[in-house]
């Protein structure tokens, strides 16, 4: 693999990690609780996401268990904070 390469696959690692984080720190799981309005939503836009990724990886030329290894770990990232707990809180009642 060329130096290109290395540097693609730099990035991706990356921006996975930059994904993680984000999406850790917004949803902040330990402290919000479970939400089930809307999940169904939130599995399609996750679906979609790690789909996306997917192909951009792919469409790169990367080597197979490196693209399914950042998938993976983003459709974990999305899943355990972004579907089970969402980004915005419930209105007060």
């Amino acid at each position: 693999m060329e130096a290109f390469g290395y540097f693609m696959m730099s990035l991706a690692g990356g921006a996975a990690t930059g994904i993680s984080a984000g999406l850790l720190f917004i949803t902040l799981p330990w402290k919000r609780p479970l939400k089930a309005i809307g999940k169904i939503s939130r599995v399609g836009i996750a679906a979609l996401l790690s789909l996306l990724i997917f192909f951009i990886l792919s469409g790169q030329g990367h080597a197979p268990m490196f693209v399914f290894g950042i998938t993976s770990w983003i459709a974990l990232a999305v899943y355990f904070t972004y579907v089970r707990h969402g980004i915005l809180d419930a209105k007060p009642q």
